[in-house]
Protein backbone atom coordinates (compact mmCIF):
# COMPACT_ATOMS: atom_id res chain seq x y z
CA UNK A 1 0.00 0.00 0.00
CA UNK A 2 3.24 2.35 0.40
CA UNK A 3 4.03 1.39 -2.70
CA UNK A 4 0.93 2.34 -4.54
CA UNK A 5 0.49 5.45 -2.84
CA UNK A 6 4.17 6.98 -3.24
CA UNK A 7 3.31 5.84 -7.17
CA UNK A 8 0.26 7.34 -7.45
CA UNK A 9 1.20 10.97 -6.00
CA UNK A 10 4.18 11.06 -8.08
CA UNK A 11 2.87 9.97 -11.47
CA UNK A 12 -0.98 9.75 -11.67
CA UNK A 13 -2.19 13.02 -11.22
CA UNK A 14 -3.98 15.58 -14.15
CA UNK A 15 -2.27 17.86 -14.97
CA UNK A 16 -2.82 21.76 -15.75
CA UNK A 17 -3.45 20.96 -19.17
CA UNK A 18 -6.21 18.07 -18.60
CA UNK A 19 -7.93 19.91 -16.30
CA UNK A 20 -8.72 22.91 -18.71
CA UNK A 21 -9.72 20.55 -21.10
CA UNK A 22 -12.16 18.82 -18.91
CA UNK A 23 -12.75 22.14 -16.82
CA UNK A 24 -16.41 22.50 -19.14
CA UNK A 25 -17.78 19.47 -18.22
CA UNK A 26 -20.07 19.85 -14.88
CA UNK A 27 -19.02 17.93 -12.26
CA UNK A 28 -21.76 15.85 -10.59
CA UNK A 29 -20.71 15.94 -7.11
CA UNK A 30 -19.67 19.11 -6.69
CA UNK A 31 -22.78 20.34 -9.10
CA UNK A 32 -25.30 17.40 -6.95
CA UNK A 33 -23.84 15.13 -5.01
CA UNK A 34 -24.77 12.47 -7.64
CA UNK A 35 -22.86 10.61 -10.39
CA UNK A 36 -24.14 11.42 -13.83
CA UNK A 37 -22.92 14.58 -16.00
CA UNK A 38 -24.73 14.51 -19.04
CA UNK A 39 -25.62 18.18 -19.59
CA UNK A 40 -26.85 17.72 -23.43
CA UNK A 41 -29.51 15.70 -21.78
CA UNK A 42 -29.18 12.14 -23.82
CA UNK A 43 -30.22 10.13 -21.25
CA UNK A 44 -34.40 10.37 -20.04
CA UNK A 45 -34.01 11.93 -16.27
CA UNK A 46 -35.46 8.23 -15.12
CA UNK A 47 -32.38 6.90 -16.42
CA UNK A 48 -30.16 9.56 -14.64
CA UNK A 49 -32.53 7.91 -11.77
CA UNK A 50 -31.24 4.67 -11.43
CA UNK A 51 -28.01 4.93 -12.36
CA UNK A 52 -27.66 7.17 -9.65
CA UNK A 53 -29.28 4.92 -7.56
CA UNK A 54 -27.19 1.98 -8.49
CA UNK A 55 -23.70 3.89 -7.93
CA UNK A 56 -24.73 5.13 -4.90
CA UNK A 57 -25.38 1.62 -3.45
CA UNK A 58 -21.97 0.16 -5.27
CA UNK A 59 -20.30 3.03 -3.35
CA UNK A 60 -22.04 2.29 0.33
CA UNK A 61 -21.02 -1.39 0.11
CA UNK A 62 -17.62 -1.12 -0.77
CA UNK A 63 -16.30 2.30 -1.26
CA UNK A 64 -15.96 2.40 -5.52
CA UNK A 65 -17.01 5.32 -7.40
CA UNK A 66 -18.37 5.31 -11.33
CA UNK A 67 -18.90 8.25 -13.24
CA UNK A 68 -20.98 8.47 -16.18
CA UNK A 69 -20.20 11.21 -18.56
CA UNK A 70 -22.12 12.18 -21.72
CA UNK A 71 -21.07 14.84 -23.93
CA UNK A 72 -20.42 16.00 -27.51
CA UNK A 73 -17.04 17.31 -27.63
CA UNK A 74 -13.79 15.71 -26.12
CA UNK A 75 -12.36 18.91 -26.58
CA UNK A 76 -9.82 17.87 -29.04
CA UNK A 77 -8.54 14.81 -27.37
CA UNK A 78 -9.27 11.43 -28.06
CA UNK A 79 -12.39 9.69 -25.94
CA UNK A 80 -9.47 7.83 -24.30
CA UNK A 81 -7.55 11.10 -23.65
CA UNK A 82 -10.79 12.71 -22.28
CA UNK A 83 -11.75 9.36 -19.58
CA UNK A 84 -8.96 8.93 -18.51
CA UNK A 85 -8.39 13.61 -18.01
CA UNK A 86 -11.90 13.07 -16.36
CA UNK A 87 -10.77 10.05 -14.55
CA UNK A 88 -7.75 11.95 -12.70
CA UNK A 89 -9.12 15.31 -12.82
CA UNK A 90 -12.08 14.41 -10.59
CA UNK A 91 -10.02 11.93 -8.85
CA UNK A 92 -13.18 9.12 -9.31
CA UNK A 93 -12.34 6.55 -6.66
CA UNK A 94 -10.85 6.76 -3.52
CA UNK A 95 -7.87 7.89 -2.33
CA UNK A 96 -5.23 5.57 -1.77
CA UNK A 97 -7.39 2.76 -3.05
CA UNK A 98 -7.98 4.19 -6.75
CA UNK A 99 -11.36 1.74 -7.04
CA UNK A 100 -13.07 4.17 -9.85
CA UNK A 101 -14.49 3.80 -12.98
CA UNK A 102 -15.29 6.16 -15.72
CA UNK A 103 -17.90 5.54 -18.33
CA UNK A 104 -18.16 8.03 -20.96
CA UNK A 105 -20.41 8.26 -23.74
CA UNK A 106 -19.85 10.77 -26.64
CA UNK A 107 -22.65 10.30 -28.99
CA UNK A 108 -21.18 12.95 -31.83
CA UNK A 109 -18.51 10.17 -32.12
CA UNK A 110 -20.02 6.91 -31.80
CA UNK A 111 -17.79 6.43 -28.63
CA UNK A 112 -17.60 4.32 -25.71
CA UNK A 113 -15.05 4.57 -23.31
CA UNK A 114 -14.47 2.75 -19.81
CA UNK A 115 -11.36 3.47 -17.92
CA UNK A 116 -10.88 1.46 -14.65
CA UNK A 117 -8.76 2.82 -11.55
CA UNK A 118 -5.88 0.40 -10.65
CA UNK A 119 -7.39 -1.11 -8.06
CA UNK A 120 -10.69 -2.57 -9.64
CA UNK A 121 -8.22 -3.88 -12.57
CA UNK A 122 -7.92 -7.13 -10.78
CA UNK A 123 -12.16 -7.40 -10.72
CA UNK A 124 -12.35 -5.05 -14.33
CA UNK A 125 -9.20 -6.30 -16.60
CA UNK A 126 -9.22 -4.99 -19.89
CA UNK A 127 -10.74 -8.00 -21.54
CA UNK A 128 -13.92 -8.12 -19.06
CA UNK A 129 -14.60 -4.45 -19.56
CA UNK A 130 -14.39 -4.89 -23.72
CA UNK A 131 -17.17 -7.39 -22.92
CA UNK A 132 -18.77 -5.44 -20.96
CA UNK A 133 -18.51 -2.65 -23.65
CA UNK A 134 -19.94 -5.17 -26.59
CA UNK A 135 -22.49 -7.19 -24.52
CA UNK A 136 -24.20 -4.90 -22.57
CA UNK A 137 -23.44 -1.21 -24.02
CA UNK A 138 -23.18 -1.50 -28.10
CA UNK A 139 -25.41 -4.30 -28.23
CA UNK A 140 -28.25 -2.15 -26.94
CA UNK A 141 -26.62 1.14 -28.44
CA UNK A 142 -27.20 -0.86 -32.05
CA UNK A 143 -30.96 -1.41 -31.33
CA UNK A 144 -30.87 2.64 -30.89
CA UNK A 145 -31.48 1.92 -27.08
CA UNK A 146 -29.03 3.85 -25.68
CA UNK A 147 -30.48 4.73 -22.31
CA UNK A 148 -30.91 0.55 -21.52
CA UNK A 149 -27.00 0.44 -23.01
CA UNK A 150 -25.94 2.53 -20.54
CA UNK A 151 -27.73 1.62 -17.85
CA UNK A 152 -26.57 -2.31 -18.15
CA UNK A 153 -23.17 -0.74 -18.87
CA UNK A 154 -23.13 0.56 -15.59
CA UNK A 155 -24.65 -2.65 -13.82
CA UNK A 156 -22.51 -5.03 -15.01
CA UNK A 157 -19.67 -2.87 -13.99
CA UNK A 158 -21.36 -2.39 -10.17
CA UNK A 159 -21.65 -6.36 -10.37
CA UNK A 160 -17.97 -6.50 -11.02
CA UNK A 161 -16.47 -3.70 -8.88
CA UNK A 162 -18.68 -5.12 -5.97
CA UNK A 163 -16.70 -8.53 -6.23
CA UNK A 164 -13.30 -6.58 -5.17
CA UNK A 165 -13.20 -7.10 -1.38
CA UNK A 166 -9.42 -6.14 -0.79
CA UNK A 167 -7.75 -3.17 -1.52
CA UNK A 168 -4.44 -2.68 -4.08
CA UNK A 169 -1.62 -4.63 -3.37
CA UNK A 170 1.91 -4.57 -5.40
CA UNK A 171 2.82 -1.80 -7.32
CA UNK A 172 0.70 -2.38 -10.37
CA UNK A 173 -2.50 -4.74 -11.09
CA UNK A 174 -2.12 -4.47 -14.63
CA UNK A 175 0.59 -7.26 -13.64
CA UNK A 176 -0.72 -8.75 -11.03
CA UNK A 177 -3.84 -9.42 -13.14
CA UNK A 178 -1.29 -10.98 -15.66
CA UNK A 179 0.44 -13.23 -12.72
CA UNK A 180 -2.89 -14.17 -11.26
CA UNK A 181 -4.20 -14.98 -14.36
CA UNK A 182 -1.64 -17.25 -15.43
CA UNK A 183 -0.79 -18.73 -12.11
CA UNK A 184 -2.27 -22.37 -10.98
CA UNK A 185 -3.83 -22.48 -7.71
CA UNK A 186 -1.68 -21.70 -4.81
CA UNK A 187 0.84 -19.94 -6.90
CA UNK A 188 1.62 -16.41 -4.87
CA UNK A 189 1.01 -13.20 -6.81
CA UNK A 190 3.72 -11.20 -8.08
CA UNK A 191 2.17 -7.94 -6.25
CA UNK A 192 4.25 -8.78 -3.61
CA UNK A 193 7.91 -6.79 -3.55
CA UNK A 194 9.85 -9.14 -1.34
CA UNK A 195 9.53 -11.09 1.50
CA UNK A 196 8.64 -9.26 4.68
CA UNK A 197 9.61 -11.80 7.29
CA UNK A 198 12.67 -9.68 9.09
CA UNK A 199 12.82 -6.13 10.39
CA UNK A 200 15.42 -5.80 8.30
CA UNK A 201 13.77 -7.15 4.78
CA UNK A 202 10.72 -4.77 5.87
CA UNK A 203 13.55 -1.64 6.42
CA UNK A 204 15.30 -2.54 3.04
CA UNK A 205 12.26 -2.22 1.28
CA UNK A 206 11.37 1.07 2.79
CA UNK A 207 14.21 2.26 1.73
CA UNK A 208 13.88 0.64 -1.79
CA UNK A 209 10.61 2.76 -2.18
CA UNK A 210 12.11 6.19 -1.33
CA UNK A 211 14.65 5.87 -3.73
CA UNK A 212 12.09 5.14 -6.72
CA UNK A 213 10.02 7.64 -5.21
CA UNK A 214 12.84 9.72 -5.58
CA UNK A 215 13.78 9.51 -9.21
CA UNK A 216 9.74 10.16 -9.96
CA UNK A 217 8.79 8.69 -13.43
CA UNK A 218 11.99 7.15 -14.25
CA UNK A 219 11.94 5.62 -10.42
CA UNK A 220 8.69 4.26 -11.36
CA UNK A 221 9.74 2.61 -14.59
CA UNK A 222 12.45 1.08 -12.77
CA UNK A 223 10.50 -0.19 -10.47
CA UNK A 224 8.33 -1.46 -12.71
CA UNK A 225 11.01 -3.10 -14.81
CA UNK A 226 13.15 -4.70 -11.40
CA UNK A 227 9.62 -6.51 -10.96
CA UNK A 228 8.95 -7.57 -14.08
CA UNK A 229 12.28 -8.90 -14.40
CA UNK A 230 13.42 -10.41 -10.85
CA UNK A 231 13.69 -14.56 -10.69
CA UNK A 232 10.27 -15.71 -9.40
CA UNK A 233 10.44 -19.27 -7.04
CA UNK A 234 8.01 -22.17 -8.76
CA UNK A 235 4.71 -22.54 -7.62
CA UNK A 236 5.51 -26.39 -7.26
CA UNK A 237 8.78 -27.34 -5.72
CA UNK A 238 9.79 -23.06 -5.09
CA UNK A 239 13.36 -23.38 -7.16
CA UNK A 240 14.14 -20.08 -8.51
CA UNK A 241 12.47 -20.08 -12.26
CA UNK A 242 14.52 -18.90 -15.51
CA UNK A 243 12.66 -16.08 -17.99
CA UNK A 244 12.50 -17.98 -21.34
CA UNK A 245 13.34 -15.69 -24.53
CA UNK A 246 11.28 -14.38 -26.65
CA UNK A 247 11.99 -17.11 -29.27
CA UNK A 248 12.04 -19.78 -26.55
CA UNK A 249 8.88 -18.65 -25.18
CA UNK A 250 6.66 -19.08 -28.79
CA UNK A 251 6.60 -22.89 -28.04
CA UNK A 252 4.05 -21.83 -24.75
CA UNK A 253 2.05 -19.27 -26.36
CA UNK A 254 -0.74 -20.53 -29.09
CA UNK A 255 -1.46 -18.80 -32.06
CA UNK A 256 -4.03 -15.65 -30.65
CA UNK A 257 -1.20 -14.75 -28.41
CA UNK A 258 1.67 -14.88 -30.80
CA UNK A 259 -0.09 -12.93 -33.25
CA UNK A 260 -0.76 -10.55 -30.07
CA UNK A 261 2.82 -10.13 -29.74
CA UNK A 262 3.48 -9.98 -33.22
CA UNK A 263 1.40 -6.61 -33.60
CA UNK A 264 3.18 -5.30 -29.88
CA UNK A 265 -0.82 -5.24 -28.07
CA UNK A 266 0.38 -7.91 -25.31
CA UNK A 267 3.60 -8.93 -24.42
CA UNK A 268 4.09 -12.46 -22.72
CA UNK A 269 6.81 -13.66 -20.40
CA UNK A 270 7.35 -17.22 -19.72
CA UNK A 271 9.06 -18.62 -16.68
CA UNK A 272 10.55 -22.23 -16.55
CA UNK A 273 11.56 -24.15 -13.41
CA UNK A 274 14.79 -26.05 -14.30
CA UNK A 275 13.95 -28.79 -11.18
CA UNK A 276 10.44 -29.56 -12.05
CA UNK A 277 9.62 -28.10 -15.46
CA UNK A 278 6.25 -26.46 -14.30
CA UNK A 279 6.11 -23.17 -16.16
CA UNK A 280 3.90 -19.82 -15.84
CA UNK A 281 2.84 -17.42 -18.43
CA UNK A 282 1.99 -13.76 -17.50
CA UNK A 283 0.51 -11.39 -20.00
CA UNK A 284 1.46 -7.91 -20.26
CA UNK A 285 -1.04 -5.22 -22.08
CA UNK A 286 0.18 -2.18 -23.99
CA UNK A 287 -1.73 -0.04 -23.88
CA UNK A 288 -1.23 2.44 -26.25
CA UNK A 289 -0.47 -0.31 -28.65
CA UNK A 290 -3.51 1.27 -31.24
CA UNK A 291 -4.43 -2.72 -31.09
CA UNK A 292 -8.54 -3.14 -29.99
CA UNK A 293 -10.11 -6.25 -28.16
CA UNK A 294 -11.59 -8.16 -31.58
CA UNK A 295 -15.47 -8.71 -29.56
CA UNK A 296 -15.34 -12.26 -31.56
CA UNK A 297 -12.29 -13.83 -30.46
CA UNK A 298 -11.75 -11.55 -27.45
CA UNK A 299 -8.38 -11.12 -28.05
CA UNK A 300 -6.20 -7.85 -28.86
CA UNK A 301 -5.44 -8.16 -32.30
CA UNK A 302 -7.87 -5.98 -34.42
CA UNK A 303 -6.45 -3.05 -36.20
CA UNK A 304 -8.49 -0.20 -36.37
CA UNK A 305 -8.04 2.41 -39.58
CA UNK A 306 -9.67 5.49 -40.37
CA UNK A 307 -9.75 7.01 -43.77
CA UNK A 308 -11.31 10.84 -43.69
CA UNK A 309 -14.24 10.87 -45.98
CA UNK A 310 -14.61 14.73 -45.28
CA UNK A 311 -12.74 16.88 -43.20
CA UNK A 312 -14.37 18.91 -40.13
CA UNK A 313 -14.22 22.47 -39.86
CA UNK A 314 -14.86 25.37 -37.70
CA UNK A 315 -18.83 25.60 -38.68
CA UNK A 316 -19.49 22.26 -39.94
CA UNK A 317 -18.66 18.47 -38.76
CA UNK A 318 -16.43 15.82 -40.86
CA UNK A 319 -16.67 12.39 -41.47
CA UNK A 320 -14.80 9.40 -41.98
CA UNK A 321 -14.81 5.58 -42.40
CA UNK A 322 -13.65 3.51 -39.71
CA UNK A 323 -12.36 -0.09 -40.81
CA UNK A 324 -11.33 -2.79 -37.90
CA UNK A 325 -10.07 -5.83 -39.02
CA UNK A 326 -8.99 -8.92 -36.42
CA UNK A 327 -5.42 -9.76 -37.71
CA UNK A 328 -6.18 -13.27 -35.83
CA UNK A 329 -9.69 -14.62 -36.38
CA UNK A 330 -10.50 -12.28 -39.52
CA UNK A 331 -13.11 -10.28 -37.95
CA UNK A 332 -13.91 -7.37 -39.62
CA UNK A 333 -16.30 -4.28 -38.95
CA UNK A 334 -17.01 -1.04 -41.12
CA UNK A 335 -18.85 1.82 -39.60
CA UNK A 336 -19.06 5.89 -40.27
CA UNK A 337 -17.75 8.20 -37.86
CA UNK A 338 -18.48 12.20 -37.36
CA UNK A 339 -15.15 14.12 -36.62
CA UNK A 340 -16.58 16.60 -34.20
CA UNK A 341 -16.51 20.82 -35.42
CA UNK A 342 -13.30 22.18 -34.41
CA UNK A 343 -13.00 24.11 -31.98
CA UNK A 344 -10.22 27.37 -32.08
CA UNK A 345 -8.17 27.96 -29.75
CA UNK A 346 -9.44 31.28 -29.34
CA UNK A 347 -12.93 30.35 -28.55
CA UNK A 348 -11.07 27.32 -25.50
CA UNK A 349 -9.02 30.05 -24.40
CA UNK A 350 -12.02 32.41 -23.76
CA UNK A 351 -13.44 30.26 -21.42
CA UNK A 352 -13.02 30.43 -17.39
CA UNK A 353 -9.61 29.95 -16.80
CA UNK A 354 -7.26 27.39 -14.91
CA UNK A 355 -5.17 28.92 -11.82
CA UNK A 356 -2.86 26.88 -9.24
CA UNK A 357 -5.74 26.95 -7.09
CA UNK A 358 -7.63 24.62 -9.12
CA UNK A 359 -5.23 21.76 -8.74
CA UNK A 360 -6.35 20.69 -4.87
CA UNK A 361 -8.27 17.95 -4.00
CA UNK A 362 -9.05 14.64 -5.93
CA UNK A 363 -6.87 13.23 -7.54
CA UNK A 364 -5.25 16.80 -8.87
CA UNK A 365 -8.72 17.79 -10.40
CA UNK A 366 -9.81 20.85 -8.86
CA UNK A 367 -10.90 19.78 -5.43
CA UNK A 368 -13.58 17.51 -6.38
CA UNK A 369 -15.77 15.87 -3.99
CA UNK A 370 -15.19 12.11 -5.51
CA UNK A 371 -12.92 10.24 -3.24
CA UNK A 372 -9.07 11.28 -4.86
CA UNK A 373 -9.11 8.35 -6.96
CA UNK A 374 -6.58 7.78 -10.26
CA UNK A 375 -6.09 5.50 -13.15
CA UNK A 376 -3.13 4.62 -15.50
CA UNK A 377 -5.43 3.49 -18.89
CA UNK A 378 -7.19 0.19 -18.10
CA UNK A 379 -10.09 -0.20 -19.04
CA UNK A 380 -11.94 -0.68 -23.00
CA UNK A 381 -12.90 1.97 -25.95
CA UNK A 382 -14.42 1.72 -29.54
CA UNK A 383 -16.91 2.50 -31.75
CA UNK A 384 -20.44 1.32 -32.74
Amino acid sequence: MLISAVLTAVTLQATPAQVQRIRWVPNPRRTSGTWVADPSRHLADSTVTALNREISALESANGSEIAVVVVDSTSGLTPFDFALAIHRGWGVGKAGRDNGVVLLWVPTQRAIQISVGYGLEGAIPDRMAGRIRDQQIIAAFRRNAFDEGILAGVRALAAAARAETSARQGITPRMQTGDGGAARPGTARSGAVGSTSSGGGAIGIFFTIVFFAALGGGGYALLRGWRRTRRRRCPKCRTKMDRLNERADDAFLDKAERVEEKLRSVDYDVWKCGACSEAIKIAYSKKWSGVEECPQCKHRTMQVRQAVVRSATESAEGMARVIAKCENCGHKTEHSKVLPRIVSSSSSSSSSGWSSSDSSGGGGGGGSDFGGGSAGGGGAGGTY
